[in-house]
């Protein structure tokens, strides 16, 4: 296929994030054909993001076969004005190694991994410490209200679904779907502006 090559060449990654957007829009019809599609073309890279970060592939499969049903169940939330579809893609896959990793320390009775502090920053993230973003990610973080802080991160590193979310917050999804991408635009702009 020749989507595939342009994957592991990176020859034309406009081609490749019009493919995929056209992909994930199918996917909001369930069309189960465009999933396939999807896998074929992005599932390699998925595995070696989680295989890297939870250090075997046993856990690795556990989580990208999770990032397949997370992208099914909630593709409808995708918009393009998010970022390119990779983006959002490889956001879920790091998102369900997260979960796993916490689910893995939790029941070794350690804290989890990566926690939101109450100031807003994130904590335990000693792997990200050498990581040049961090500070932007903190700084940027702690700009947000503290409602989209909150969603953000249960989101993004609880793995909190959006209805889950909206019963926290007592308020709707459409509430919550706006605080996020609204938060998450903020976020963009303040790691672009001082990166």
């Amino acid at each position: 296929m020749d989507s595939t090559l342009s994957i592991m060449t990176g020859s034309d990654s406009t081609a490749l994030n019009e493919q995929l957007d056209t992909l994930l829009t199918k996917c909001t019809q369930s069309n189960e054909i465009a999933l396939a599609d999807l896998f074929n073309l992005t599932s390699a890279k998925l595995f070696a993001i989680q295989e890297r970060m939870l250090g075997n592939s046993a856990d690795a499969e556990r989580a990208l076969h999770a990032t397949y049903n997370q992208i099914w169940s909630e593709v409808h939330y995708y918009s393009s004005q998010m970022g390119r579809p990779m983006n959002w893609i490889t956001g879920l896959a790091r998102q369900q190694a997260l979960r796993i990793l916490n689910e893995q320390r939790s029941n070794d009775g350690q804290p989890n991994a990566f926690t939101l502090g109450n100031d807003g920053h994130l904590t335990n993230l000693d792997f990200l410490s050498e990581h040049p973003d961090a500070q932007q990610l903190n700084e940027g973080l702690s700009q947000l209200d503290s409602v989209q802080r909150d969603c953000i991160a249960r989101a993004y590193l609880d793995g909190a679904s959006v209805s889950e979310l909206s019963e926290l917050h007592n308020s709707s999804e459409d509430h919550v779907r706006s605080w996020l991408q609204q938060g998450m635009l903020k976020l963009r702009g303040h790691i672009d502006a001082h990166g």
